[in-house]
């Protein structure tokens, strides 16, 4: 039986009733337990399960109840929602910028540091971006949600010009605690 157990996991016992027959050897049985962590689960935190096992008299052999715990910790999840309210399209003269705002969204289970880096920058093109942004979380009632921005101004020189340049932005989670643990890359083009 499952007695105790966190709130934001689904547990369960597989098979959850054994019948064996006693030997003088001894006998041993294996069933699995089954940990299904829901999105809510913030990162790191302890999980208990609660285990109590009864066991039947087998003749002259008494049986009893049991008890045990078994602790556990979820790992981070790293999920971005990326909204560009503005477009990816701008179109503005030599002497202008372009203001980009991303609005991204925590959708994981941890305080998040977000890192943008400009991917392969057009010769002569002036491009900035916050390099790192620290993100709350939902599952702690943090505040999940910051807006980054990506300012961009084009080269200026004589004559006539009609360039049309794509920048790219790659938009990567890693978890505050432990910055080694990253996520996978978003990708977001501006033109």
């Amino acid at each position: 039986y499952i007695v105790e157990k966190p709130d934001w996991c689904t547990v369960t016992v597989s098979p959850n009733f054994l019948k064996v027959k006693a030997t003088s050897e001894g006998l041993t049985e294996n069933v699995s337990l089954i940990v299904k962590v829901d999105e809510n689960a913030h990162a790191r935190s302890i999980g208990k399960i609660g285990i109590k096992v009864e066991v039947d008299n087998m003749g002259a052999i008494k049986g009893g109840t049991f008890h045990s715990n078994i602790s556990f910790m979820p790992g981070f999840y790293p999920l971005l929602n990326l909204n560009i309210p503005d477009g990816t399209v701008k179109k503005i003269g030599p002497l202008d910028t372009a203001k980009f705002d991303i609005e991204i969204e925590n959708m994981g289970n941890a305080k998040t540091i977000v890192i943008c880096d400009v991917l392969d920058l057009p010769e002569g093109w002036v491009v900035s971006v916050d390099k790192e942004t620290l993100i709350g979380t939902g599952t702690i009632s943090d505040n999940p949600k910051k807006t980054v921005s990506l300012v961009v101004q084009p080269p200026y020189g004589f004559g006539y010009h009609n360039d049309r340049e794509i920048i790219q932005v790659s938009i990567t989670p890693t978890y505050f605690d432990d910055p080694s643990i990253t996520g996978e890359k978003y990708l977001v083009s501006f033109t």
